[in-house]
This record gives structure tokens, C-alpha cells and sequence, in this order.
């Protein structure tokens, strides 16, 4: 189980990032190794993202109370699982409620007619 950090260590940790005494919240997402494929579905995709924010939470967790140093990243990391679903976001839009489907790599700002 997660437990959320007390108020004063929160912003205890946000002044060590600022002061390069901790990592990134980037930094750990690109060193949380993640297996997945590109050609899994967007919903395969995102089952496997609520695991690894999941393992992220732990870890992240780790570092931030013990002060442990975060891993070199992987071949495939977390952040790349992200990058992934956002580009299928993209070339299928579900943003917003009209759920248009456009390609947005190519369409411009509108919704679908």
C-alpha cells in the first residue's frame, strides 16, 4: 500500500529537486523498466501503464524517503510506454468529448465534421 507523504516532507522533497539533492519525477519514470510491444492495443497499453505508475509509485516512494539513487535507464522504460499512448492518442483523438478519431499528426485544430 502507498502512503502519502506527510505535507511538510512533501514540500521538504520539492526544495531537494529544486536544489539537485533528488531526482526528477522524469528522471524515475525513465528509469522504470517497462516490457510492452507497439503493436499491443492502446487498452493492453494502458493496463500495463496502471501497473508499471504503480511500481513507479513505490519506487519513486523508495528514493524520495531513503534518499537512494535512481537507476540508469532501460532499453524501454516507463516514459516510453507513455510516449507510446500518447502518440496512439494522437492518430486516434479521444481528447475530448467528441471522440472525433482524427489523425491529429495531420488534421488541423477542429473537430471532425
Amino acid at each position: 500500500m502507498i502512503k502519502i507523504m506527510p505535507e511538510p516532507l512533501f514540500i521538504e522533497c520539492y526544495q531537494k529537486i529544486a536544489n539537485n539533492e533528488l531526482h526528477l519525477r522524469s528522471e524515475l519514470i525513465k528509469s522504470i523498466p517497462a516490457v510492452f510491444d507497439e503493436k499491443y492495443s492502446e487498452k493492453k497499453l494502458w493496463k500495463l501503464h496502471e501497473y508499471y505508475m504503480e511500481v513507479y509509485r513505490e519506487y519513486k516512494q523508495k528514493i524520495y524517503m531513503n534518499g537512494n539513487k535512481a537507476e540508469k535507464k532501460t532499453e524501454k522504460s516507463l516514459l516510453d510506454l507513455k510516449i507510446l499512448i500518447a502518440e496512439r492518442i494522437i492518430e486516434n483523438c479521444h481528447l475530448c468529448h467528441h471522440r472525433c478519431g482524427v489523425n491529429r499528426n495531420w488534421a488541423r485544430r477542429s473537430f471532425a465534421e
